[in-house]
């Protein structure tokens, strides 16, 4: 009974599965749907292997380190005789920006590492090779021939805008002079420049005694230079990857 109903014209056709839209029909044949892959692994190489909405790059640090032209170091000081100064250009190290966060685009709103060092043997007194022997005794440049300054935290105080190039920063870190550590605070200005670089610059004053150094004297104590000093820095950066271009 069942084998006759099928025949009949009237017969409700057997469920079976859904055929798919094959562009040729026969054994083998490919579907429309496979026949779009291949097109479009032929037009991009491996599109089949790519994800069709590839993740935003994340932002990676700013790293900058000394320039070719590195800036200076000048420090100044009196005497019971005249002013004096002293200048250095041996300057060197690395500047360390976290990555930009946020809407913030800007590489330099968080400054994370300073490691700066200078030269002892680099600094130059006004007043001749007497001078600089007297610097690389007073600060035992035998045994610490480097200045060393050592970034420990940052605050942003004020953004570079149209009225205002620089960054500004309260920061505070370690000073390292002939052998003695000491905290110091410093208020750095980071100016951005043209191709990517900065400059740094800072202002401070201080006291040899505090560095275990006492004012150097000539003509037997005659003449004594006075224990407050005046410093200024001037750093000039480049991007970690352009260093030497």
């Amino acid at each position: 009974m069942k084998r006759l109903f099928s025949h009949c014209p009237n017969a409700a056709p057997r469920a079976g599965p859904a055929r798919r839209p094959y562009l040729f029909h026969g054994g083998g044949a490919m579907t429309i749907w496979h026949m779009m892959i291949c097109a479009m692994a032929m037009i991009l190489p491996g599109f089949a292997c790519r994800p069709i909405f590839a993740a935003p790059a994340k932002p990676t640090a700013a790293t900058f380190a000394t320039a070719s032209n590195p800036g200076f170091v000048i420090i100044k000081g009196t005497s019971t005789l005249h002013n004096w100064s002293i200048k250095a250009k041996g300057l060197s190290g690395t500047v360390v920006f976290a990555p930009p966060t946020g809407k913030h685009k800007s590489p330099l709103l968080h400054l994370t590492k300073i490691n700066l060092s200078i030269s002892v043997l680099s600094l130059k007194g006004s007043d001749g090779s007497g001078m600089d022997a007297a610097i690389d005794r007073k600060l035992l440049a035998t045994r610490n021939p480097h200045i060393i300054y050592r970034l420990t935290s940052a605050h942003l105080t004020a953004k570079a805008g149209a009225n205002q190039p620089w960054y500004l920063w309260q920061t505070a870190g370690t000073l390292t002079a002939a052998g003695r550590t000491r905290k110091i605070d410093l208020k750095l200005k980071i100016l951005p420049e043209d191709g990517g670089g900065i400059a740094i610059e800072t202002r401070t004053k201080l006291k040899m005694t505090d560095f275990g150094i006492s004012p150097p004297t000539a003509m037997l104590g005659v003449i004594r230079a006075g224990n407050k000093i005046k410093i200024r820095v001037l750093w000039n950066l480049v991007p970690m990857n352009a260093k030497g271009k």
